[in-house]
């Protein structure tokens, strides 16, 4: 009867530690790369310009915040915001529920690593996704960036352009060793698309899953939301982009960030931890849960003030509380009676 009832349980137990979700979020990575490859091996079209053209005679000016930097400093943020957050999040649930420990099989990682490497895969896809799409529409537009006279200096342009001729000049020849195919690349904007969809990720994210003092949670989300757009700005005193072109690019790359939050990491909801009792057997892992979970969820527990509903399943010595954000799985049988905690657990989910 024992082992039926463990065979049974098994089949209502959700598996926290199951790492399928981190495994097919890496395993896109290669994919979005390989994507990222062909996008940017896409043909451009060498465009010509008008010699009236007052929006492409803007002096060079180097970058404010260059795309090396942003790299950089959005990656040393992003890994820092990620793991900081889910250890807040243990932290509270631990502080809030004394008598309770965090659900974790022996042998197996951490539940806060699990989650801290699933949202770095997932914001490392976002961005790659966002890159793909940016380098296809620059190549595919190939339009000129307002700074193009000054880093192509075209042979002969006087004699090109006369005074009081208005044509379209399209056969041309660069004469400035700084000219590159990058000035062709103008909208959308790459700064302003990645920039927005760090801002877009990790905004909600810690929204979501955060654990801060509000007073550094909040300013911790304008300082990023302010820096997105000193970045987008940046763009057009740099001469490197016209307003339309950052704002094309701020709408890639918000959408992009909305839509996996959305339909990718479904709000963030599906990553939760689980608390149990602390004589709660490890080698069993059983909780007394009467629905299923997919194998990418686990249950959180959040504050009294972001539940918005609580429901109670009593039998005997069990009690479940659910809410919108987790469950919280408790017993007052000791451990020494699991058999007969099984056989209760199992007429429960029936």
């Amino acid at each position: 009867m024992a082992s039926s009832s463990a065979s049974t349980l098994s089949n209502y137990s959700p598996n926290p530690t199951n790492y399928q979700h981190v495994f097919n979020l890496f395993l896109s990575l290669p994919i979005l790369v390989l994507l990222k490859t062909l996008a940017r091996s896409t043909p451009y079209a060498k465009q010509g310009f008008f010699c009236n053209d007052n929006e492409i005679r803007f002096p060079y000016v180097p970058d404010t915040v260059s795309a090396n930097f942003m790299d950089w400093i959005t990656n040393i943020v992003g890994t820092i915001i990620i793991i900081s957050s889910e250890f807040s999040l243990v932290w509270h649930l631990i502080r809030r529920h004394t008598d309770k420990r965090l659900h974790r099989r022996n042998g197996h990682l951490h539940p806060m690593i699990v989650n801290s490497l699933y949202f770095l895969a997932a914001q490392l896809c976002s961005k790659l996704s966002t890159s793909s799409i940016c380098n296809l529409g620059k190549r595919t537009c190939s339009r000129l960036r307002p700074n193009f006279l000054a880093v192509c200096q075209p042979k002969n342009l006087s004699g090109l352009c006369p005074p009081d001729e208005y044509g379209y000049i399209q056969d041309y020849e660069c004469t400035n060793g700084l000219f590159d195919q990058n000035e062709y690349f103008s909208f959308p904007s790459g700064h302003a698309a990645f920039i927005c969809n760090f801002a877009t990720f990790m905004i909600f994210y810690m929204q979501k899953r955060c654990k801060f003092p509000a007073v550094i949670k909040s300013f911790t989300q304008f300082f990023i939301a302010l820096f997105a757009y000193f970045v987008c700005l940046s763009r057009v005193r740099d001469h490197k982009h016209r307003l339309t072109d950052v704002v094309g690019g701020a709408a890639t790359g918000i959408a992009l960030g909305a839509f996996f939050i959305r339909f990718m990491l479904h709000n963030f909801r599906p990553n939760r931890y689980c608390l149990v009792d602390k004589e709660w057997p490890e080698e069993d892992a059983i909780l007394p849960f009467n629905e299923k979970f997919s194998s990418s969820q686990t249950i959180i527990l959040q504050h009294s003030n972001s539940v918005d509903e609580t429901q109670k399943l009593q039998k005997s010595s069990f009690t479940r509380h659910s809410s919108d954000y987790g469950t919280l799985a408790s017993s007052s049988a000791s451990v020494n009676n699991i058999e007969g905690k099984k056989e209760e657990i199992e007429t429960l989910i029936r």
